[in-house]
């Protein structure tokens, strides 16, 4: 999984294959948390298979997400009378649909057929249904990546494949599938 995470750091340098590496991820950690270890084949093999619903599972969290976290920015530095409002708001806004990206990802890996349209009804669903959970494993989520962009190597050489392992196993526990571990 280290050398995927390396990998997908690599690929993530030109950002407009960041989706497709933290797809490849995705599925190294689904297989990992199967008790299978793909290793560099497994992500490699989703790296090739997916890349073009990957895409645009990235287009659309970025469509969504960037409008979302402008309007933090701008709530943020300029004053202005409904500052703090749209601040809250923008703020919750960006939560949210990087909760909901995150998951329907994750679902997407362990449903099927894999579809991106089923995996967002998927995530909806599960968000319904445990909010309080999914919406506290979106924080801890979002904040690790918004720690790793401010303090670079020691958590950002990590964190997508933490990401990746951490979204896979909550969909799991919650549909009541715990990972098998591997026989001895």
């Amino acid at each position: 999984m280290v050398v995927c995470s390396l990998l997908a750091i690599l690929a993530s340098l030109s950002v407009f294959l960041a989706p497709v590496a933290y797809f490849g991820l995705l599925q190294t950690a689904s297989d990992l948390s199967h008790g299978q270890r793909s290793g560099l084949g497994g992500f490699w093999g989703a790296f090739k298979a997916h890349w073009a619903k990957a895409l645009i599972w990235g287009l659309a969290s970025l469509g969504v997400i960037g409008p979302l976290g402008a309007a933090f920015w701008i709530s943020a530095t300029k004053p202005s009378p409904f500052g703090l409002a749209g601040l809250v708001l923008s703020a919750f806004g960006v939560w949210l649909a990087f909760t909901l990206s995150q998951l329907s990802a994750a679902c997407f890996f362990l449903q099927e057929p894999q579809e991106l349209s089923l995996s967002l009804k998927n995530a909806w669903v599960l968000l319904r249904l445990h909010p309080e959970f999914f919406l506290g494993c979106g924080l801890i989520n979002l904040l690790l990546t918004l720690l790793s962009l401010r303090f670079y190597l020691p958590i950002f050489l990590g964190v997508e494949a933490f990401s990746a392992l951490f979204s896979i196993l909550q969909v799991q526990r919650t549909f009541g599938k715990e990972p098998e571990p591997k026989p001895q």
